[in-house]
């Protein structure tokens, strides 16, 4: 059914996608054109505005430029116009900034007055000037006759606009219904009330016709305007008007004159609904005490639904009229007298200081990663305001109960751990007390004791790059008696940048997810990488999206790598070729991941994390069903060569402890992370494999070693070693066309020498290479040859000439209707 109903519906809005036009207004031409391309742009948003062939549905495009040009749309145009710059379509905010209506201080912004369903989109509007009741100086919707129903305005910056004539500063809803003013800055605009607070606004002011119902406002912000925030007049307290504020900041506004009050909202015989917002520090400058945040003239017909929202300096929150540093912030506010439940923490509503819930200096007042104010929503309060809201389950983007308050913070980040896992990572963001992240350090309790206090873990470790012997850097034990941690060394700190391995014990129950609060760790910021004798560098990998690890680094930070580690995968360079065994999806980086770096470099180096896009694929690794092993510090690469008949897992053992094991879930290379730095020189190393039903048993294997020969025998610990290169030997899995066809040096680089024999003249001998996702790459033989032994050599190059990548190739030698095949490791 639900099927069937969007194949309709595209029906039905098809031939409107179809039919519309799209209109050019280029500022910058030297002619004006017909509009109907950049190139024939009009000269004028005016002009496009007039046109005698616009028509419903059709779409503005302004392109960047400053336009200096009062705009009105009066009953003649069209209805369901999008005017919008490059913003529109791109999502870059830089259009915003650089499509600019400007009134040059003497003329006003925008009159819509009468078509409906009009949506202006992605402008900077500033520096507006009129002198009149009856519109304001940005944007005009309405007027006395006609009203602009349906009426979006989006992604728009309205500063610095003035109205002399009490008819508005940024923006004035004049007649209309379902109107939309949606992730909007309006900021610095003022209206010259000189006649008293009787109407007007510096901000937005709504007139309040009867006519004018359905507002709403959300993800904006409304701040320092002259004449107050936003002003919603009903003239008559017969009117129910409601306006609906969400996700909104309205902040340093003012009223100075004589009678203003509600310097933030002032609602006159007006309803209001409000969910997730702040409203802080609006000034009315009044000797009779008028509210500062929110005033409301009550009648029998509206109403005050507050929730999840941050109130300062509103005379109804507290009972000292001095003391305006007094926060009453909450989850719920009772709809008939607004006074706040009883505070408990259930319901979210507290008493708190201005320094205590936000980020100091930071005037969006984004709250502090520690504010009360995080996690503090009423849970059973969400559903009252439509589907606005960030999921269905009255929950935070991070799974946490809802934060209260405009840019409710969203910089928390979670990790979960289990019982004996050391985990690499590091904490892009993290809670610095003076609001910088990059490089400040933290105190490792700060971090750790903010894991959910319905499950402490008894203890913690923590290793650092500065310190990776068997000891951590620092160890917490938690005392319950004292309700802290103890901490076991004087070096417990960290920054954002560091890379640390991380392991928690917990004796009781699960842990439960560690929330970490702060700064976001800023992209540009500068890793060295230091090349003393024996440094292994652990980085941070902190940028907010996944990528491939090769896209990850500049290409001149590779050349001076030798391999990067993590604790999934491993690379290392060959003969200065990558190589390792990729995950399905390629190695990928994700935000908060650890990396160890070797290099070659003559001296110590910084670099910078690409940023320009995303790369890379998911990848979980799986937990192996035949074996079990405990993680340790870290790991020993041992590769495995796989054959075409390949086991479901492979493990690592030594004196008959699995020391690591893996799924098979690649095609021709598998890296086992062997936990063997630790154990005694000279161990030897057993490979064990298990498939099906099959009990797990020890398989013999050839050794791959440095300069590409085999060599019979096994591999034995060695903690000096990164890696060791090992190749499946299944018994009779490795049959006779070993006996018939032979391939060294293998791995190869540059030339591969491939031998083999005929016991029939008269057959005609085929020998072809594939790669590994079976396309043919060369034919070497195709012709009879005699009986006996011969060799051909393969130097790496394709049919055309073209020189292959490294990797597996095989091997396919056809003698009349026998075939054997054999594989070979090309690494360059």
């Amino acid at each position: 059914m639900d099927k069937l109903y969007y194949i309709l519906l595209a029906i039905v809005l098809l031939p409107a996608f179809l039919f519309c036009d799209t209109w050019y207004v280029d500022c910058n031409v030297t002619q004006s054109g017909n509009g109907t391309s950049a190139e024939e742009a009009f000269q004028t948003i005016q002009e496009a505005i007039n046109c005698q062939s616009l028509a419903e549905n059709d779409t503005i495009l302004i392109l960047p430029g400053t336009y200096f040009e009062e705009i009105y749309i009066n009953t003649g145009a069209p209805d369901s116009l999008t005017i919008c710059s490059n913003y529109f379509f791109t999502g870059n905010e830089n259009y915003i900034d650089t499509t600019i209506i400007d009134g040059d201080n003497a003329y006003y912004g925008i009159h819509l007055s009468g078509p409906k369903g009009y949506t202006i989109d992605g402008f900077t509007i500033t520096d507006c000037y009129i002198n009149s009741y009856a519109h304001a100086a940005g944007i005009t919707i309405g007027n006395s006759a006609y009203g602009s129903n349906d009426t979006v305005i989006r992604n728009c910056i309205i500063a610095n606009c003035v109205n002399n004539g009490n008819g508005g500063g940024a923006i004035r809803i004049y007649k209309g219904a379902n109107i939309l003013i949606d992730s909007c800055t309006i900021e610095n605009n003022i209206n010259d009330n000189l006649n008293g607070h009787i109407l007007g606004a510096g901000g937005i002011f709504i007139h309040g016709q009867a006519v004018c119902y359905n507002l709403e406002i959300r993800n904006s912000i409304i701040r320092n305007n002259s004449d107050g925030g936003i002003y919603l007049s009903n003239l008559s307290s017969e009117y129910v008007d409601v306006l609906t504020v969400i996700n909104s900041l309205i902040c340093d506004n003012t009223i100075s004159d004589i009678g203003g009050d509600g310097a933030g909202i002032d609602l006159d015989y007006s309803s209001l609904e409000m969910n997730f917002c702040t409203i802080i520090n609006n000034v009315c400058e009044d000797s009779n005490e008028r509210e500062h945040g929110i005033s409301q003239t009550i009648s029998d017909n509206n109403y005050k639904n507050i929730s999840n929202s941050i109130i300062l300096d509103t005379s109804t929150f507290y009972d000292e009229a001095d003391d305006y540093d007094i926060i009453r912030y909450c989850g719920h506010l009772d709809d008939d007298n607004m006074e706040p439940y009883p505070a408990q923490i259930n319901q979210g509503n507290f008493e708190t200081t201005a320094s205590e819930a936000f980020v100091s200096g930071d005037d969006l007042y984004h709250l502090c990663w520690d504010s009360p104010c995080i996690d503090a929503g009423d849970p059973d309060n969400d559903g009252d305001f439509e589907n606005w809201l960030f999921d269905e389950d009255d929950q935070d983007s991070d799974g946490s109960r809802l934060s209260i308050g405009y840019a409710a913070y969203e910089d928390q980040d979670r990790w979960e751990y289990e019982d004996g896992d050391i985990v690499w990572m590091s904490f892009p963001k993290l809670p610095c007390s003076d609001g910088v992240n990059n490089g400040d350090q933290i105190y490792a309790s700060t971090v750790f004791e903010r894991f959910l206090e319905t499950t402490i873990p008894d203890s913690i470790f923590v290793w650092q790059e500065r310190d990776i012997g068997l000891s951590p850097n620092f160890t917490g034990i938690y005392n319950y008696f004292s309700g802290e941690y103890n901490w076991s060394s004087v070096n417990y700190s960290f920054n954002s940048t560091d890379g640390l391995k991380i392991k928690i014990r917990d004796n009781f129950d699960p842990i439960n997810p560690l929330i970490v609060g702060g700064l976001s760790c800023e992209l540009n910021t500068s890793l060295t990488v230091t090349t003393e004798a024996g440094d292994v560098n652990w980085v941070g990998y902190f940028v907010p999206y996944k990528m491939n690890v090769m896209d990850a680094f500049y290409e001149t930070t590779l050349d001076s790598l030798t391999a990067i580690k993590t604790h999934d995968w491993s690379l290392y360079k060959i003969h200065g070729e990558w190589f390792g065994s990729y995950p399905p999806g390629g190695p990928t980086l994700y935000y908060g991941d650890m990396l160890e770096l070797y290099t070659n470099a003559s001296s110590d180096f910084s670099f910078y994390w690409r940023t320009f896009g995303t790369s890379g694929g998911d990848y979980e690794r799986k937990e192996t069903q035949y074996f079990s092993y405990e993680e340790e510090l870290d790991y020993q690469s041992i590769f495995v060569e796989l054959g075409e008949e390949k086991p479901d897992e492979i493990a690592v053992y030594i004196d008959g402890v699995c020391k690591g094991a893996e799924v098979v879930d690649v095609d021709s290379l598998l890296e086992i992370r062997a936990y063997i730095m630790e154990e005694p020189q000279g161990q030897e190393i057993e490979i064990v494999t298990a498939s099906g039903r099959v009990v797990p048993s020890k398989v013999d294997y050839k050794v791959v070693i440095e300069g590409g020969q085999r060599k019979d025998g096994s591999i034995f610990t060695d903690r000096r070693k990164l890696y060791q290169i090992v190749s499946l030997e299944l018994g009779e899995e490795v049959p006779e066309p070993k006996k018939v066809l032979t391939c060294y040096p293998n791995p190869f680089n540059p030339e591969l020498t491939i031998e083999f024999f005929t016991t029939e003249s008269t057959e005609n001998t085929e020998i072809t290479i594939y790669n590994i996702k079976g396309q043919k790459v060369r034919k070497l033989v195709n012709t009879v040859v005699s009986t006996g032994e011969h060799s051909v050599v393969w130097q790496g190059k394709d049919d055309k000439g073209n020189q292959v990548s490294s990797g597996v190739y095989f091997i396919r030698m056809q003698i009349g209707q026998q075939v054997y095949t054999g594989k070979a490791v090309l690494m360059k």
